[in-house]
């Protein structure tokens, strides 16, 4: 298929100023600026970019759109991570592409998880802000579509993927979003309010994970996915502990919402919820994983310093599915908690249900 043809790759990443330098197989970067653009759009991808978002989105913007992408962003990331390991297509070959990036290069390259996130975070966060912040939708439909741009630009410029990958991603993404809107409400309000709602909440997606098809060669595609489908499970998980326990509470006044312009004071709280949060959350994350991770090898008598060991599925996914959960309930009920105590809390985050 022409739009699979790695040489349509190299082509554009020539077009863009990378070229071949007279060392074999190495290159030189004749346009700067694009280099830095290639690698900021990979970066909204990255795990540092989501533990960033979702932080500020939750502590300081709005939790309720938070928990609700946050769903989404596990369901599609795993549907596009298990199908890149069914259909197992390779990335662009290299000669004639020149990779740029190596974090993702033992991943299968169809569809573009890459693309599918660029896709689904802003505009899954466009259409849910349709009903809460009406106003926003002009300047979000830009912001959406220059995200995503850049992000599809980064996967042809450094040279991971082809652009039907790209496209098979951005339409993955264009044919969950309606499904997954149409069902949000009902889904939410069962998964915060039943009883069943926990059993549901832990043992479907950790059953989904179990079964993730098996590698040929190990990725980390497994992995990844583990740890953003658990950081889904502990967010539902502790919505509907709040719920249960009166923790957060329905909207005073219900939507629709004008935007607020940020004080100083308003943006000076932000950053110090920010950094405090992030700082125990990295403390908690490590101390969680350095345990569950030893508690799983001592389990199975299995040697914890050995790599082949760490990637085992019966090692991997036990340490990031509770690392992730656990991570999640910190965030969602332990931190405003430690916020409300310090007296920089965000009052209306404890009425975003």
């Amino acid at each position: 298929m022409k739009l699979h043809n790695p040489q349509l790759t190299a082509s554009f990443q020539r077009l863009c100023g990378v070229r071949p330098a007279k060392q074999k197989n190495k290159y030189t970067i004749t346009n700067p600026f694009l280099y830095y653009v290639g690698h900021f759009g990979a970066s909204l991808g990255d795990e540092t970019f989501y533990i960033v978002f979702f932080l500020m989105l939750l502590w300081n913007i709005d939790s309720f759109l938070a928990r609700r992408i946050c769903m989404f962003w596990g369901i599609f990331m795993y549907l596009g991570q298990a199908t890149k390991d069914i259909l197992r297509w390779p990335r662009p070959a290299s000669p004639p592409v020149y990779r740029l990036e190596e974090k993702y290069a033992l991943e299968y390259g169809m569809p573009s998880t890459h693309a599918m996130v660029g896709a689904g975070m802003p505009f899954g966060l466009l259409f849910l802000c349709m009903s809460r912040y009406p106003d926003c939708w002009l300047i979000g439909l830009l912001i959406a579509t220059c995200w995503c741009a850049l992000v599809c630009f980064s996967r042809l410029y450094l040279g991971m993927h082809s652009v039907l990958d790209i496209m098979v991603g951005l339409t993955y993404v264009g044919l969950l979003l309606p499904v997954y809107l149409a069902v949000v409400e009902p889904l939410d309000r069962i998964l915060l309010s039943s009883s069943w709602a926990p059993l549901l909440i832990i043992s479907v997606p950790l059953l989904a994970l179990i079964n993730y098809p098996r590698l040929e060669r190990w990725s980390t595609a497994r992995g990844d996915t583990t740890m953003i489908v658990g950081t889904g499970v502990g967010v539902m998980l502790a919505y509907w502990l709040c719920n249960r326990y009166g923790l957060i509470s329905t909207p005073l006044i219900p939507p629709p919402y004008d935007i607020a312009i940020p004080t100083l004071a308003g943006i000076t709280t932000s950053f110090l919820r920010f950094v405090l949060g992030t700082v125990i959350l990295l403390l908690a994350r490590f101390i969680v994983k350095t345990c569950t991770m030893q508690l799983a090898c001592w389990i199975q008598g299995l040697d914890k310093h050995v790599e082949e060991v760490r990637q085992r599925l019966s090692v991997e996914l036990p340490t990031k599915f509770i690392t992730c959960i656990t991570n999640s309930l910190f965030c969602v009920i332990l931190a405003p908690q430690l916020f409300k105590y310090f007296g920089i809390e965000r009052e209306s985050f404890f009425h975003e249900l």
